[in-house]
């Protein structure tokens, strides 16, 4: 952003905090911290969906055994099935 200066006829320019580019930091360009391609979460979605329905008792331990097969809905499943309940 650049303010102009007019009342002494003279011309100055000056960078503000607010600048109009995207300011970057070191956590930026960190892989872990992107987010995954449309493609790759719609291809785990239908491989999950894809396979035969299975009787579970514990939810929290499946969801752990298949962290590597679903590692975007294991995480997904993780923060919905740790909710603590209402009593």
């Amino acid at each position: 952003m650049s303010i102009i200066f007019l009342i002494t006829g003279e011309t100055h320019h000056s960078q503000t905090a607010m600048s109009t580019s995207k300011s970057r930091n070191l956590f930026d360009d960190l892989p872990a911290l992107k987010p995954p391609a449309a493609t790759e979460l719609r291809d785990e979605l239908n491989h999950y969906l894809s396979t035969d329905q299975e009787h579970v008792t514990d939810a929290i331990a499946w969801w752990h055994e298949r962290k590597t097969t679903y590692p975007h809905l294991h995480c997904m499943a993780l923060d919905y099935l740790t909710i603590p309940g209402m009593s």
